[in-house]
């Protein structure tokens, strides 16, 4: 089940703030150098080239998709430590 259109843009922060919480306590509790991290951006690829609202029936909040998708993924690989391979 996907988010109502309107309310996209007010959870993101939250799922953002989630997932980089989630980061600190699995580098807190898995050696670095054994821990690789994935993030799974096939929905922003997909709405970049026009396809979300015809596959998902969802649109990507964003002015500029490949923009906002960027910075949102950067921020939350910012709280990826260096040993750890992404």
């Amino acid at each position: 089940m996907g988010l109502l259109k309107k309310n996209q843009l007010k959870v993101g922060p939250g799922i953002v703030a989630a997932l980089k919480n989630d980061l600190a306590r699995l580098q807190s509790s898995i050696p670095l150098k054994e821990l690789a991290i994935q993030f799974n951006v096939c929905s922003e690829v997909i709405a970049f080239n026009g396809g979300s609202e015809h596959y998902y029936d969802v649109k990507i909040p964003y002015e500029n998709i490949l923009d906002g998708s960027v910075k949102r993924i950067a921020t939350v690989c910012d709280k990826i430590k260096q040993d750890v391979e992404v």
